[in-house]
Parts: structure tokens; sequence; C-alpha cells
């Protein structure tokens, strides 16, 4: 089985301490896949202080501490950099990668800067809030990521292909008869969607010890996907628990499995080789 460590939002604002004080004891052992926002729009609402001024970005590279870090951190094989959308705006109310403007654009000039600020390679597109439209994709994938998220395969949210026929069954088979996401990274055509589950304050600790169980289970993967900044709230459907805490109990959990693999999920597409059994199968 395979465990990686998604967490969104590190920006411009974000502070080394924030990150060095959850995944401390955490990265040397499985190294954190860190969702970043390139251009940062306005002042993120989820820190105390002014509301958000969406029409001012502000740069990573603008935090020099925090980019040192992360340089540093990469070099130690302690964070793994994803691309986060460009800037994490709200156009008209709805998220950056569904509803933006110029989005092949933003999508490759956000992965050339980030990859140039961190001197790393970027392979991995984490929708902003978890949301893209059919531009969203050809976007994505044409500036040579994976998507982070397996997508709809409705016309109305992705350009169909006959060779799409295969990806839509397998995946299918395992939400209509099966009732559970696909268990591992799924091959689209031309680039890979890797399923993940959130733990945030209103998720469910029994649905997201049940989902890591049946990938131990299948031998598939397992991408818990989570927010430094949620790491304090109460759970609420576990008052008594904190996200952070949860997320401790999930790990000891992986660490108990057999054969457990700590990666990244930049890493995880290639575990499988498309076109094998191991990737077709309908567990």
């Amino acid at each position: 089985m395979l465990f990686a460590i998604r967490d969104d939002d590190t920006n411009f604002f974000t502070q080394p301490a924030e990150l060095a004080a959850i995944y401390s004891g955490v990265w040397d052992e499985c190294p954190i896949s860190l969702a970043i926002t390139p251009f940062q729009a306005g002042y993120p609402k989820w820190l105390p202080g002014p509301a958000p001024n969406l029409a001012e970005e502000f740069p990573l590279e603008g935090n020099q501490e925090l980019v040192e870090f992360l340089r540093d951190g990469c070099a130690r094989g302690r964070f793994s950099i994803m691309l986060h959308g460009y800037n994490h705006n709200i156009p008209s109310g709805q998220p950056e990668f569904q509803a933006g403007e110029r989005l092949a654009e933003k999508a490759r000039k956000g992965k050339e800067y980030l990859e140039g600020v961190l001197g790393t390679k970027i392979t991995c597109f984490v929708p902003p809030h978890n949301a893209l439209s059919r531009e969203g994709i050809e976007a994505v994938v044409n500036a040579g990521m994976n998507i982070v998220g397996i997508q709809s395969f409705r016309p109305n949210r992705r350009v169909l292909k006959i060779r799409h026929f295969l990806p839509f069954l397998i995946r299918n088979w395992h939400l209509r008869v099966l009732r559970a996401e696909y268990p591992r990274p799924l091959w689209v055509l031309d680039h890979w969607e890797i399923p993940y589950c959130v733990l945030g304050k209103v998720s469910s600790p029994k649905f997201l010890r049940e989902g890591l169980e049946r990938a131990i289970r299948l031998k598939g993967s397992f991408c818990l996907s989570t927010h430094y900044w949620e790491f304090g709230y109460q759970m609420v459907h576990s008052p008594t628990q904190t996200v952070g805490e949860i997320f401790l109990e999930l790990l000891k959990l992986a660490r108990r499995a057999q054969n457990v693999t700590f990666t990244t999920v930049n890493h995880l597409p290639g575990k499988y080789r498309h076109g094998t059994k191991s990737q077709l199968l309908l567990d």
C-alpha cells in the first residue's frame, strides 16, 4: 500500500514555523506533498486580519524565509511540490480553474514560476477548491501535469474521446457497483488522475479510517488531503478530537500496515504501469 500526504494552500503568507510545528516529526518518514499557490490573491480568509483584497497578488518569492525553507526541505527529501492554481482567486464567486480566464497561460506560467523559484520539477496540479472545468483540465494536461483528483467523465466537464471509455468504465465500476472511489491513480489517455481523501474539520473520521483500511486491503494507494491551518480545529463529527489528532491516528494506522510505502503524491503514478493488470484491475 502506498501512503502520501497532500497539504494545500502554502503561499506567500505561510510561515515556515507553521509547517515545521506540524510535520517536523513526520517528514523524515513520510515526505509532505505541498500544494503551493505561486501568486496568492489577497490576504487568505483563514488568517486573522484584514479582509482579502483580491486585486493584489503576492508572489511566493516575496517571502524569502519561506522560499529558503522550502528549497532546503526539497533538497532533504522532506517536501515535494505541486501547483495549487495560480492565485487561488474566486472569479464570480467560483473556483479559479472552474470559472477563471486564461487558464492555459496560468497553468503554464504557475508551473514554470514554481520550478524556477524552488528549483524543483512540478508534475502534479491540485485544483483550488478541488474544481476543474473542461478548459481547466485541458490547460493543466497541456502544461504537462497530472491532476490530483479523478475528474467527472460527463461531456460538460471533459472533452470526451474514444480512449476515455476504459478509464470511465473502471471508475464507474468502483463508484456505482463497489460504492467507493478507485483505489489508485487512474490513467486517462495522456495523464494520471490521483484520488484522495479529505481530512478537515467536517470530515468523518470513520470514513477516513475505512478508506485507509480499504487501500491497505487492496494494496492500493491512499492520498490524505489536508490543510496545515486546520490542524488545531475540532472535528465536527468527533468534537473531542482535533484535525491534527485524527491525522496522527491515521498515520499510526498506516504504519501498522504490512508492506506500506510512504511516498509523495508526485510519485504515486510512477508506482503503476498504465496498460498493465495492476492499473486496470476491477477490484
